[in-house]
């Protein structure tokens, strides 16, 4: 008799948690953030030629969650991001966003 494989994600408390989608362009990027509840915090545009934005935004809200599609150059803003220290998680093209 085979036991079956549960295959469940770890919980992720999203309780308190501000989700920032970000879609990013080849000379600035486009930013929406929400909360859990699906409040809409602001969206707004950040120029790349100012990095140290992206730390700006993390840092506004409670436990960011960042998300971007994984296209080109995205190890740039990834690089960007990881240095302020935000719960990153990377798209591909054409895929539902779960965060």
């Amino acid at each position: 008799m085979s036991t079956p494989i549960q295959t469940s994600s770890p919980a992720i408390s999203t309780e308190a948690a501000t989700f920032i989608g970000v879609d990013y362009h080849k000379k600035y990027s486009v930013w929406h953030a929400i909360d859990a509840a699906g409040t809409d915090l602001g969206k707004g545009r950040i120029e790349h030629h100012s990095p140290h934005d992206f730390a700006t935004l993390v840092k506004r809200w409670p436990n960011p969650r960042i998300v971007f599609e994984a296209s080109m150059n995205w190890h740039w803003l990834y690089e960007v991001l990881e240095q302020s220290m935000a719960s990153q998680h990377l798209r591909e093209t054409g895929s539902g966003c779960d965060f």
